[in-house]
């Protein structure tokens, strides 16, 4: 039998989320005038759990709810199968609270609570770009965490990182060469699930009031 990774034991699980992902949530959030309800295909890999497909469903909204349409969401899932695609879990839950807080309410909560699955990520956001996310495992045991979300950066293409060099040498002059812990091509090959993981703060975006808010033009 071979042995657990140590990093598998005692590394905290992580929620990685692609900036496509990120991107296309935002941008739900912003086109929406009132909440709206989303979802995410989610794969599990170690200790970090990767949201790689996030989509919404036919729902009724309001200010203050957002309700997915239950016949929706199985023939969602359906045609998944039907097309051969890949059956990730749908493991994201994710919502707007508009231009309230970003915060997980009473009722949120109970339906984290009550949710009937080994582990579900959960994410509410707002147009002030606000978030506020939580992993909750249920097997083998209960465990609720706030975590960050961290943000896979995409890689540099081969003709981008050339043309940076070229600047780099004609614009940088080095007086004294500091010993290199990491080589160039080190840190290139160095897996997206480590170095090219950003967390990101409370605020993702530009933060502050948007353009179009009462706030802003009062």
């Amino acid at each position: 039998m071979s042995k657990p990774r140590l990093d598998a034991i005692f590394s905290p699980p992580r929620v990685c989320i692609t900036l496509q992902c990120l991107q296309q949530i935002r941008g739900y959030t912003a086109v929406c005038p009132a909440e709206i309800n989303g979802f995410g295909l989610v794969a599990k890999k170690g200790n970090d759990f990767w949201i790689e497909e996030v989509f919404i469903l036919p729902q009724v909204v309001s200010g203050s709810s957002a309700v997915t349409d239950d016949a929706a969401f199985h023939q969602f899932l359906y045609e998944r199968v039907r097309k051969g695609l890949p059956q990730l879990p749908i493991g994201l839950q994710w919502h707007s609270h508009v231009c309230m807080r970003a915060q997980f309410s009473s009722i949120d909560l109970r339906l984290i609570k009550n949710y009937n699955a080994d582990w579900l990520i959960s994410l509410v956001v707002n147009k002030y770009g606000e978030y506020q996310c939580r992993l909750d495992l249920y097997r083998p045991f209960r465990l609720g965490l706030d975590v960050p979300l961290h943000v896979a950066l995409p890689r540099f293409s081969v003709e981008d990182l050339a043309s940076l060099r070229s600047e780099v040498e004609a614009k940088v002059r080095i007086e004294r060469q500091e010993p290199r812990v990491v080589s160039e091509a080190d840190y290139l090959r160095q897996p997206l699930t480590s170095s090219a993981l950003v967390p990101l703060p409370s605020l993702f975006g530009e933060g502050g009031v948007p353009e179009d808010s009462e706030e802003k033009h009062a």
